[in-house]
């Protein structure tokens, strides 16, 4: 009868702990700041394929280039292609921006003193 016991109360353990995990929700993202160059991929019927922002390499910072997700904001982003930009969003698992907002950066004018 104490065996009896023992398995009920050890299945009831399993089960709470399998519950608390599949309810366990992940920690909101934080938000990032990517600035660069838009670069667009598109293929043989000129439909966009892949969007990304590139960033020079500066100073000892190294160049990197940040895939962009493709939906909606990823498409409207890659209306900018070659255009400097900054857009807001978050990282995915797939390491890839979900843009939540941007904006084209315009060249300062240059003025003479």
């Amino acid at each position: 009868m104490r065996s009896v016991g023992f398995a009920v109360a050890l299945l009831l353990v399993v089960a709470v702990a399998g519950v608390a995990l599949a309810v366990e929700e992940k920690a909101p993202t934080a938000k990032v700041k990517v600035r660069g160059i838009v670069a667009v991929v598109k293929n043989d019927a000129g439909v966009v394929t892949a969007v990304s922002i590139k960033t020079p390499k500066r100073g000892d910072k190294e160049a990197t280039e940040t895939k962009v997700v493709l939906d909606e904001q990823g498409k409207k982003l890659a209306e900018l292609d070659g255009k400097q930009v900054v857009a807001v969003g978050t990282m995915t698992e797939a390491k890839e921006l979900k843009v939540e907002s941007f904006e084209e950066l315009k060249p300062k004018p240059k003025t003479t003193p």
